[in-house]
C-alpha cells in the first residue's frame, strides 16, 4: 500500500506545473487569478475529503469501506474528466 501512497503522491505534485501553465495559457492577462483559483479549488478538494473520511469513520466504516468510497470518488472524477475532455479546446484571442 506504501508504494501505492508514494506513486500517487509524486504523480499529483508532477502534474501542479503543466496545469499552471495551460491555466495561464487560457488567461494569459491574469495569470496570478486562475493560478490562485486552481490552488483554492484543490485545498477545497482536500478539505472536502478530510470531511468526507472523517463522517465515514463516524458512521463506522473501516479502511475497506473508506477505500470503497476513495474508489468511488476517482471513478467519478475520471468520467468527469472523459468528459471533459471530449469537448473542443479553449482558444483565446491573440
Amino acid at each position: 500500500m506504501l508504494p501505492l501512497v508514494l506513486i500517487g503522491g509524486a504523480a499529483s505534485w508532477a502534474l501542479i506545473t503543466p496545469i499552471n501553465h495551460a491555466l495561464t495559457g487560457l488567461a494569459p492577462d491574469n495569470p496570478s487569478v486562475v493560478i490562485s483559483l486552481n490552488s483554492s479549488g484543490a485545498y477545497l478538494g482536500q478539505a472536502l475529503g478530510a470531511i468526507l473520511g472523517g463522517l465515514a469513520l463516524t458512521s463506522g466504516a473501516g479502511a475497506r469501506e473508506i477505500c470503497l468510497i476513495a474508489a468511488a470518488i476517482v471513478a467519478v472524477a475520471v468520467l468527469v474528466e472523459l468528459t471533459n475532455a471530449r469537448r473542443p479546446a479553449l482558444t483565446t484571442p491573440r
